[in-house]
């Protein structure tokens, strides 16, 4: 399988220019996903389309496939044109989901990004966030071990919800960690003075500024955590029977590894940007004057960083009629317009 989900990736990236409706997408990315899964997608005792979601008095509703199990629908998968931001589409699925009593998991999908969901926070209440997301144009060994579990010889719901408890879990735990460190509340800034076993430097800390400790705390997260703060491709060690030679491998890779996290601010601001829109397919155009960010097939970017001659650096957001502009002087402050950037 692992194989075979590579080398799909590959070429569903080649597809996305012509994949402009959702049944291009079904038929091109989706159905041929879940075939790779192990499905008989043409076994309709298996694999059914159009499957029946009515709710209350809103009749005519049906969810776009759904993955029997002992007869009863246990996946539903709801898919959307390959360009579709996902989140636009939760409350769909959410209703899909509330309407089918046997329903122990829900996938929303555009083709390429699959957003995996279950009822972990409230039962047989569809969670808010899902537990796993495979991006094709992404695609790494550890999302194909998640998949495994999806495999239609693997099945079985109970292994299945533990192990989305898991994911889920590690997924909360890191957000509210990522949410306490990007912004700082006075008792953690306090608890990690009072944590330090050195006196003297406690002390030192403890007089320092709170704004720029709350800030410390930000940057080091940032420095530390980004999933993107690396953005050279790391060397790989490679095995020799030379101890000297091996040493000076690790040392040299070592060295590369410093080297790319030595970003400066313009690298960092894009790099900001790029984990705020992480949730969306995006083209990036780039050049000397310039960076800007724009979803997949749309023309006007969803924002822009003008690089100065002197050096600033000013964010361009778009609001309302109007672009605005904001200087920089640091990439904590483009957090400030998230919800403009990712609106």
């Amino acid at each position: 399988m692992k194989k075979a989900l590579k080398t799909f990736a590959e070429k569903a990236t080649t597809l996305r220019p012509v994949l402009k409706t959702e049944e291009s997408a079904k038929t091109a990315l989706v159905l041929p996903f879940f075939k790779i899964l192990g499905y008989d997608i043409f076994n309709p005792t298996e694999f059914v389309t159009e499957y029946v979601a009515d709710l209350g008095i809103k009749k005519g509703e049906k969810v776009d496939y759904a993955i029997l199990l002992d007869d009863e629908p246990t996946i539903i998968i709801e898919t959307k044109k390959a360009d579709e931001n996902l989140a636009k589409h939760y409350n769909q699925l959410y209703r899909y989901f509330g309407a089918i009593p046997h329903c122990k998991f829900s996938i929303l999908t555009n083709g390429f990004i699959y957003q995996f969901f279950t009822d972990c926070l409230i039962p047989n209440v569809l969670d808010d966030i899902p537990f796993l997301t495979i991006n094709l144009e992404t695609l790494s060994d550890e999302d194909i071990k998640n998949l495994e579990m999806f495999c239609r010889t693997n099945l079985n719901v109970q292994s299945m919800q533990l192990k989305a408890q898991t994911l889920l879990g590690y997924q909360l735990v890191n957000k509210s960690i990522e949410e306490a460190l990007l912004n700082p509340s006075p008792e953690l800034v306090d608890g990690i003075i009072n944590s330090v076993s050195n006196s003297s430097h406690s002390k030192f800390l403890q007089e320092l500024n709170q704004t720029f400790l709350t800030t410390a705390i930000s940057q080091f997260y940032l420095d530390n955590h980004s999933p993107r703060k690396v953005s050279k491709p790391k060397k790989t060690v490679t095995k020799t029977i030379i101890v000297e030679e091996e040493i000076q491998e690790i040392e040299d890779d070592a060295q590369e590894i410093d080297n790319s996290m030595e970003l400066s601010l313009k690298e960092r601001c894009i790099l900001q940007i790029e984990n705020i829109i992480d949730n969306i397919s995006y083209t990036k155009k780039e050049d000397a004057k310039y960076c800007s960010f724009y979803k997949q097939g749309e023309n006007n970017p969803i924002c822009s960083l003008l690089f100065k001659n002197n050096g600033d650096i000013v964010l361009v957001v778009p609001e309302g009629s109007y672009n605005k502009q904001y200087p920089l002087t640091s990439e904590l402050e483009i957090l400030e317009f998230s919800h403009l950037i990712n609106n």
